[in-house]
């Protein structure tokens, strides 16, 4: 508990990053410009001062809460003295109602007559079974829709569709199409089943076996028959265009044969990618001394010291290395051969510093070992 409102290590740390400590030991050479320079000798001042606030916050309120624990404590035997009083008697009064035949006889009786009158009524939760009725028939044209039972179905003249939307109703299901041999007359779209003609809502309904005279039927007017209502659609099918059962059979089959084929490639492709290397192997390494491979990127992490080692054959060598440096700059030993280029680099040599991300792309170039140097600066975030 004594340590709660102390500053921490770890926050010391961070005040260090933002203070001069934390500059390359020569910074101008790095980028640094002088007006960057100066906001080091002042910016940790605000950070530290912004740590210490937050802990002198959480002691306050500690402060501020101490008198009414204290108030508390002292009802504490009371509270437990009436909590056993209560301990006991409360498993005797349970099990005396448990054991009693006339707790609560007039809810038991109750509750039998009303069960028994609702099981026995014809009319009871009627909303709902309506609901389940309505909910039933969108199921099932869904299903149907779902399924491709929606169907088309070509029709020699409209006296045949009005046969057989009269004699077998069943057998059409909402989203059908009725299509005619006559290339001038509309098309009709079963949009509903089970329905009332509607005055005002719908065009017309046909009672008899014929189409009305004197009624024009027009793309969008609505039809009632024999309880179902159709949309009319602008006519637009060629009934010489329709695949027959036997086609589409012939074609499913085809279809088939296609897809056992493809089948066999893809496996044949996965074989063949099985024995396919990739391009770079990835290795995480904490050791501080490496023998460079070809086509293998090394993820180190923090280090404070890097030994390489070139490999016997470095013909199309292509390796990387990433590494972290912290608050000391490590130490790095490399081969004569590699030239060094790109940050933190000078006269064909790499000399890391502190608090950077490295990554060094490493390959051979018409017959020089070329590594390429990349450096990003990092700060801790909390």
């Amino acid at each position: 508990m004594k340590d709660k409102y102390k500053i921490t290590e770890e926050e010391i740390n961070q005040a260090i990053l933002h203070s001069p400590y934390s500059l390359a030991d020569s910074p101008a050479s790095v980028g640094i410009k002088a007006k960057q320079i100066k906001k080091y000798f002042y910016e940790f001042i605000r950070f530290l001062a912004n740590k210490i606030n937050v802990h002198l916050e959480e002691l306050g309120k500690t402060l501020e809460n101490y008198d009414e624990l204290s108030c508390a404590v002292d009802l504490i035997p009371d509270l437990q003295e009436k909590d056993i009083e209560l301990g006991k008697a409360i498993p005797n009064l349970i099990g005396a109602h448990n054991n009693s035949g006339v707790a609560h006889n007039d809810i038991r009786e109750k509750i039998s007559t009303d069960i028994g009158t609702h099981n026995t009524s014809g009319g009871a939760h009627s909303d709902i079974r309506e609901l389940i009725k309505s909910a039933k028939e969108s199921a099932e044209n869904a299903y149907n829709l779902a399924r491709g039972k929606s169907k088309i179905h070509p029709m020699h003249d409209y006296g045949e569709f009005i046969y057989y939307v009269k004699t077998k109703p069943e057998e059409y299901n909402v989203g059908d199409m009725f299509i005619f041999d006559n290339k001038n007359a509309p098309d009709f779209m079963l949009f509903e089943k089970n329905i009332q003609f509607v005055s005002g809502e719908d065009d017309v309904e046909i009672s008899g076996e014929y189409l009305p005279n004197d009624f024009e039927f027009t793309p969008g007017s609505r039809v009632v028959i024999n309880g179902m209502r159709f949309v009319i659609q602008e006519s637009g099918y060629d009934i010489s265009k329709l695949a027959t059962d036997e086609e589409l059979s012939a074609l499913n089959e085809e279809l088939t044969e296609l897809i056992i084929a493809l089948g066999e490639r893809v496996t044949e492709v996965n074989d063949v990618l099985d024995f396919k290397e990739n391009s770079f192997e990835k290795k995480e390494n904490t050791q501080s001394e490496i023998t460079l491979e070809n086509h293998t990127e090394y993820s180190l992490g923090l280090i404070t010291e890097l030994s390489i080692a070139l490999p016997e054959e470095t013909e199309e060598l292509d390796s990387i290395i990433n590494f972290r440096a912290g608050a000391t700059a490590p130490s790095f030993d490399a081969p004569s051969e590699l030239v060094f280029s790109g940050d933190d680099t000078s006269g064909g040599r790499f000399y890391p510093i502190t608090h950077r991300i490295y990554e060094i792309n490493i390959k051979e170039v018409m017959g020089i070992l070329s590594a390429r140097v990349g450096a990003t600066d990092f700060e801790v975030i909390e």
